[in-house]
């Protein structure tokens, strides 16, 4: 608490944790990342395969006088033609989508450095140096390379 006394400056009434200097951002994304890697854990172990006589609803039933059979029908999905595609609304929502999610990304390109080595810094110290932020940063770019 002391040394928060001794900057020059005045800092906003609950942005830090009281005594240590920190924002919580770092506790938080762990508390976050953790809660999604467990609703995601607990989401797949939901997933089944459907017992081997489900029939599809698309699916259609052919009756001899021995036996009953289902074959599968493939869904037709009519050709759309590029000029319909265009003026539909999916088509622009999502274009919208793209556009957000590409202006995000590479708005969090521009302060992953700067952020990586902010937030990161006061849990791990020692793994968490400038060229450790800069190939976070490369590893992030080259991930997104493909797409």
């Amino acid at each position: 608490m002391s040394e928060l006394a001794k900057l020059p400056y005045q800092l906003s009434e609950g942005l830090y944790v009281v005594g240590t200097g920190s924002t919580g951002a770092a506790e938080a994304l762990a508390i976050i990342s953790a809660s999604c890697f467990a609703i995601m854990l607990a989401s797949s172990l939901t997933l089944r395969r459907p017992h081997p006589s489900f029939v599809p609803t698309a699916a259609t039933t052919t009756t001899t006088s021995t036996t009953t059979t289902a074959t599968v029908t493939p869904a037709v999905v009519a050709d759309v033609s590029l000029e319909d595609a265009m003026k539909a609304s999916q088509f622009h929502l999502l274009g919208l989508t793209f556009f957000c999610l590409a202006t995000g990304g590479m708005g969090m390109f521009s302060v992953a450095k700067p952020m990586k080595s902010e937030v990161f810094s006061t849990m791990l110290p020692t793994v968490v140096t400038s060229a450790f932020a800069a190939k976070f940063l490369l590893m992030l770019s080259a991930g997104n390379l493909g797409e």
